[in-house]
């Protein structure tokens, strides 16, 4: 249904829920977005006018994020049709705003440029908060066919897509930034703990017995991946991390696969679990602490649950 008499009060685009909802998009006074400007300039064409918005209601204010020959970045939201379609949350048409009275002393449409038409369609929220219009304007006075109207709808449902994209990426970056945080924070405090046992293990392999040495050689190998590890983290949480091939090296996959068969042998015999590796002298371009890392968690899942 075309609305041709919304009401003139304003009050309701001032209340808080609905500029709270506007806000949290955290879209006003953002610079011009390609997105955004293609929807604009899709209105424009479909219907043929030479004017076309993408406007927001603040309280005081009716803003662009997108438009098309007017040359304004918002006006007062006195002087606005859209903050009409926003009350009514209906599509408005205005066939020729000079035989309408509501808009007589409107400056937008007794000066330049004279605007004599206007339709537009109301950008809502999923649960039906009225935001802001796409909209379409010309200096003649016209009309739009059926079809040009779905579009207008259509349009401005993309526009509302376009600004629900905007939010979720905008908190799965700060959601990823508090996660290389705690990171970053988890990473740093346990170094400092495996330093001190590596510096206990490499004391005791200086005055260690014959029969203990292989133990302690293990343990101070695990305790330098673990320390790799550590680091890589700290290096992923400062988001410096660039895993291309040149960080990339030849690897002995036999020394990896003897290194994990070590470490994992003592559980494998607590548990009776045969665990044996077959020498290969295969080498690899891979990164040896991730290979490590990766087989020793296949093959301690294996031993775990045999």
């Amino acid at each position: 249904m075309l609305k041709q008499n919304p009401s003139a009060d304003l009050t309701p685009l001032r209340h808080a829920h609905r500029l709270a909802t506007l806000q949290s998009y955290e879209i006003l006074d953002t610079p011009r977005e390609a997105a955004f400007d293609d929807i604009t300039r899709m209105a424009s064409m479909i219907c043929g006018t030479p004017i076309a918005s993408i406007t927001l209601i603040d309280a005081e204010r009716q803003w662009f994020k997108s438009e098309i020959g007017l040359g304004k970045s918002q006006t007062p939201i006195s002087a606005s049709i859209c903050a009409h379609v926003v009350l009514e949350n209906d599509v408005l048409i205005i066939p020729d705003t000079s035989a309408d009275p509501r808009f007589g002393g409107n400056p937008l449409y007794t000066g330049d440029p004279d605007l004599k038409f206007y339709a537009g369609a109301p950008i809502t929220t999923a649960d039906g908060v009225a935001l802001g219009t796409m909209c379409v304007l010309d200096t003649v006075s016209r009309n739009l066919t059926r079809e040009q109207i779905d579009v207008l709808r259509t349009l401005a449902r993309q526009v509302m897509m376009q600004l629900e994209l905007r939010k979720m990426l905008r908190v799965s970056e700060q959601t990823s930034d508090y996660r290389a945080r705690m990171l970053a924070s988890a990473a740093h405090d346990l170094r400092q703990p495996l330093f001190v046992a590596s510096l206990s293990v490499q004391s005791l392999l200086q005055e260690a017995a014959p029969h203990q040495l292989k133990r302690l050689t293990l343990a101070d190998g695990g305790l330098e991946t673990i320390k790799k590890g550590f680091n890589r983290m700290l290096v992923a949480a400062s988001g410096k991390a660039s895993f291309t091939l040149a960080q990339l090296g030849d690897t002995d996959l036999g020394d990896v696969l003897e290194f994990i068969h070590a470490n994992f042998l003592p559980l494998a015999e607590r548990r009776d679990v045969r665990l044996r590796v077959l020498r290969t002298r295969l080498h690899v371009h891979s990164d040896s602490v991730q290979l490590e890392t990766l087989i020793g968690n296949l093959v301690a899942n294996a031993v775990k649950y045999t």
